[in-house]
């Protein structure tokens, strides 16, 4: 059965841990672990946990652009919510 790597950059562990997706890497050493994880079952993600001083550096290149994409996913949920709400009403009232 064939399986995939998940391609994620990064992953966040439920004990708070940012793990570096070792798929971002090409080397050799590699092949038998993927090898190995392409067996089980649904997509495999293989990390390292970044450290305190990587996570730091992350945040400090992404912070900005990861705040001003969830601000355009919002408004564009929030316009939806608007819109869905509107055609509920003129529907309502054109019975």
């Amino acid at each position: 059965m064939s399986r995939t790597i998940d391609r994620a950059p990064f992953a966040l562990t439920s004990e708070g841990n940012l793990l570096l997706n070792l798929a971002m890497f090409d080397a050799k050493k590699l092949e038998a672990l993927f090898e190995l994880a392409e067996r089980e079952r649904g997509a495999v993600f293989v990390g390292v946990v970044l450290g305190r001083a990587e996570r730091r550096f992350l945040d400090e290149r992404t912070g900005d652009g990861a705040h001003d994409a969830a601000a355009w996913i919002v408004g564009a949920r929030l316009r939806r919510r608007k819109r869905a709400a509107r055609q509920s009403v003129t529907r309502a009232s054109s019975k």
